[in-house]
Parts: structure tokens; C-alpha cells; sequence
């Protein structure tokens, strides 16, 4: 039980939709606690400036009474014993001492305690307005008091002094109440906002359930499954459109993954299947020497072709992927053209086909290896894809953005429109050139390419069936 509760709240910890709830709990807390001291604090202090004016506005009313009656305190009767004996039950309840300029008492409202009576009022000033106070009495009730100076008679020149108390009961129950009733509004509007944030965060995060869903339930299969992110938010937006790519690449890879295992399958099958026919055929009785020479001939034919499909799947397995290492190095680039050149001019004399190289010297930073690798494979397909009395033309340029350009024409067969989207591809060979020349492996394009991108180029080709083609290729690190 206990392993129970500590795995339940490490899940809590971890949750995002809890922690963002939690945030938004409290955030909704601290702005209704924020909210409530200030109305409850506005509140006081209106309360207390009501109360004040309450007080000087009585005190203002009992002078001018006297001052229409000369003096005569039976005049402020009303305001000091009959009101006050009303308000008893009241809301506000005040209580009034009236004393001459010696300190003896004239007047007292009759229902005045005697806790009240021995409270200590502030002296008398001319800014009295200013000199209120509040006093707790002995029965633990709580007032408002005022001594303001009176003229008794402006005739007799007799002046005196007035206090006045006001019970705060009725204020202070009313604020208490008001506390309450704030601290449940608080609560309630925190409860309220604690199941809305969950609400609302579960609805945010509902994009990234849906995310974990589908991963979870993509398979082999089901390689073309995609979210929909159209009424995704803007946040999440990236996220969702980078899965449907990841998906998209995926599903394209193991697309050609299954295409290269069907097209390896059937390159490998005709050289085995002719292997095996010539042994058995050769077991049938007995030969001469000559026969099996020319059997052990065939067979090696066979075999380098074998290795150079398994060379070639095996450079391409090992080159897919960024973390390709190259050994650059700088290289004069037409002395390695003049080079590789030479090592084919033999094979393009057999056929009569004429070779040109032309450009200017420049150098590259490259792997020399594959820089020989992508010139051999593209020299090599241009020999053997033109007819006897052809020609071949190497030329190398420098752009303006100093990258370097070399271009591979023949006057071969050509590549047909309707393939020209197709021969990047593993295995992949036009009919013309199946028909043509028997001998290919299809994997000398994509190899090309693929060295290309390792070093950060590009290759083109531009062709037209019966009329040849050009192989553009740009090396953009030029030193």
C-alpha cells in the first residue's frame, strides 16, 4: 500500500496536466485573496469615513440647535435623550454628554452605560474633525468618539464641550460578515477555478494524448496513418506537423527498403540461377579442359558481378545516414580528371568512342576516394551507354558562387522523360538501357548521389532519348 501511494503522487509530480492545474489553482487563489483584502480594506475605510461624517454631522446639528434657541439645551432634547432612546434597536446607536467650559455635566443622553461614560474621550481641539478615536469599554464593545468644542450661548460668550460616542456593533458585525462571505466566495471561486483549470488543461494537452495514441498504434502496416492538426493549438502546432513528417520519412524509407530487398532479390537471383544451371549442366558427363576453363571463365563473370551489386548495397547502407565520416583533402581537380581518364581511355578505344576534357585548373576540398568513385561510375555508365563512334566530354568551370561545376555529355541512348523521376532510385534501370547493355546493376546513380549529398553538392541530368545525356555536378566547398 504504501509503494501504491508513493508511485500515485510521483505520477502526480510528473504530470504536466496536474502541475499546470496546480499553477492555475494558485494563481486563481492569490488574485481572489489579492482581490478580497482590497474590497475588504476598501470596505473599512468607507465604513469608518460613513461613520466619522455621521459624527460630525450630529455635532453640527446640536449647535446649530442651540444657536436658534440661545442656549437652551432643551432645544438638542431630541437629539441627545429621544433619537438615541429610538435608535436603541437601531442600526447605529449613539450617545451624547454635553459639559460647560469648567467640566460639569449638562446634559447626557439617559441611556448612556457606564462603560461608556468612563471611557476617555480625546481633548477637545479646533481640528477636532481630526482627533477622533476608537476605544474598546469594558463590556468589550467597540466606539467611535469625538469631543468637539460648543458655544453655549453666543450672547454670554458661555462655550462648553460636546462628546459624542457611536457603537461600532452593528459596523463591525457587518464587516465580519462581509469577511466571511469574501473568505467562502474565495473558496468557492478557488474550487470552481481548480475543476475548470482541469478541465480546461486536459483540453489543451489532448493534442499530445492523441499523439501517444497514434505512435502507440502505428505499425508496419500502418506506416500511412497522420494526425490531423487543423484545429490544433498554435503551440502544439510544430509538434503535430513534425510527427507527420517523421511518419511521412518513415513510411518512404521502408517503402524503398522493401523495394531494394524485392530489387536485390531479383538482381541476385539471375546470376545464381546461372551459376547454378552451368554446374549442373557441367556434372551431366564428363568435359574437356577447354570446356571447364570456359566454365570457370563464366562463372567469375558472374561472381565479380555479385560483388559489385553487394559493394555497391553495402556502400549505400553505410553512407546513409549523417554521421558519414570523409577524409578531405585538396585535390587539383583536372589533374584527377586527366587521371581517370587515362584509366578508361582503353575501354573507349575498344568502342571508338572519343573522350574531351576541357575547363580550367582549379582545386576542391573533397574525399578523393568518392571524388574518383562519382567520376569513374558516371565516365563508366557514359562509355558503356553510347554506341562505337560516339563521344564523351568532361567540363570543369568555377560559378560565381565559387563552387565548382563539372559536367559528364555523351551521345548515348538517353533516358527516356517518363524515368527521369526514377533513376536516383536502388536498382532501377530504363528498358532502353536494360536493352542496351545487359551488364548494369542500377545502383551506380544512386551511389553517385548519395556521395554527392555527403558532401554537401548537388547532382543534375538533362537527357532526351537517342540524343544522349549531361550529368551536371556542383561541389560547393571549394578551396
Amino acid at each position: 500500500m504504501f509503494l501504491k501511494n508513493v508511485e500515485r503522487i510521483s505520477r502526480f509530480k510528473n504530470s504536466i496536466s496536474s502541475r499546470l492545474t496546480i499553477s492555475y489553482m494558485l494563481v486563481s487563489l492569490t488574485a481572489l485573496i489579492i482581490i478580497g483584502l482590497f474590497l475588504y480594506e476598501d470596505l473599512n475605510l468607507s465604513m469608518f469615513d460613513f461613520e466619522e461624517k455621521y459624527l460630525i454631522d450630529e455635532v453640527y446639528l446640536i449647535q446649530s440647535l442651540l444657536d436658534e434657541r440661545h442656549g437652551d439645551l432643551s432645544a438638542a432634547n431630541s437629539e441627545i435623550n429621544a433619537i438615541p432612546h429610538a435608535l436603541k434597536k437601531a442600526s447605529y446607536r449613539y450617545y451624547v454628554q454635553i459639559f460647560d467650559s469648567e467640566g460639569h455635566l449638562l446634559k447626557r443622553t439617559s441611556t448612556m452605560p457606564k462603560s461608556v461614560q468612563h471611557l476617555k474621550f480625546p481633548l477637545a481641539t479646533p481640528n477636532w474633525q481630526e482627533s477622533m478615536m476608537t476605544q474598546k469599554a469594558i463590556d468589550k464593545k467597540t466606539y467611535l468618539l469625538v469631543t468637539a468644542p460648543l458655544v453655549l450661548n453666543h450672547k454670554t460668550q458661555k462655550n462648553g464641550t460636546i462628546q459624542i460616542a457611536l457603537d461600532l456593533a452593528y459596523p463591525n458585525q457587518l464587516i465580519s460578515l462581509y469577511h466571511w462571505h469574501i473568505a467562502l466566495l474565495i473558496l468557492g471561486v478557488f474550487i470552481i477555478s481548480a475543476l475548470l483549470g482541469r478541465l480546461v488543461t486536459s483540453r489543451g494537452l489532448k493534442p499530445l494524448f492523441v499523439l501517444a495514441n497514434t505512435a502507440e498504434n502505428v505499425r508496419l502496416d500502418q506506416l500511412n496513418q497522420r494526425i490531423n492538426v487543423s484545429d490544433w493549438p498554435q503551440e502544439l502546432l510544430s509538434v503535430g506537423q513534425a510527427f507527420n513528417k517523421m511518419l511521412s520519412r518513415i513510411e518512404n524509407a521502408f517503402k524503398r527498403l522493401n523495394k531494394s530487398t524485392s530489387e536485390l532479390a531479383h538482381e541476385l537471383r539471375t546470376p545464381v540461377a546461372s551459376l547454378m544451371l552451368e554446374a549442373e549442366v557441367a556434372r551431366t558427363r564428363p568435359r574437356d579442359i577447354a570446356y571447364y576453363e570456359k566454365l570457370v571463365d563464366s562463372s567469375l563473370e558472374e561472381l565479380k558481378r555479385l560483388t559489385e551489386i553487394m559493394n555497391g548495397v553495402l556502400f549505400l547502407a553505410n553512407t546513409n545516414h549523417s554521421e558519414t565520416c570523409l577524409n578531405l583533402s585538396k585535390i587539383e581537380v583536372m589533374s584527377e580528371l586527366k587521371n581517370i581518364l587515362n584509366l578508361y581511355s582503353a575501354l573507349a578505344k575498344e568502342k571508338n568512342i572519343e573522350l574531351n576534357l576541357s575547363g580550367i585548373s582549379c582545386f576542391l576540398t573533397a574525399d578523393t576516394v568518392l571524388f574518383h568513385r562519382v567520376i569513374s561510375n558516371l565516365l563508366a555508365n557514359a562509355i558503356n551507354y553510347t554506341p562505337n563512334g560516339g563521344k564523351v566530354s568532361i567540363s570543369l568551370s568555377i560559378k560565381q558562387d565559387r563552387s565548382i561545376q563539372i559536367n559528364i555529355s555523351d551521345t548515348g541512348i538517353g533516358i527516356p522523360k517518363e524515368y527521369h523521376e526514377q533513376i536516383f532510385e536502388d536498382f532501377f534501370r530504363a528498358p532502353n538501357a536494360k536493352t542496351f547493355y545487359e551488364q548494369g546493376s542500377g545502383l551506380g546513380l544512386p551511389i553517385v548521389k548519395q556521395i554527392m549529398e555527403l558532401h554537401g553538392g548537388s547532382i543534375q541530368i538533362e537527357s532526351v532519348e537517342k540524343q544522349g545525356a549531361t550529368v551536371q555536378l556542383v561541389f560547393p566547398n571549394i578551396s
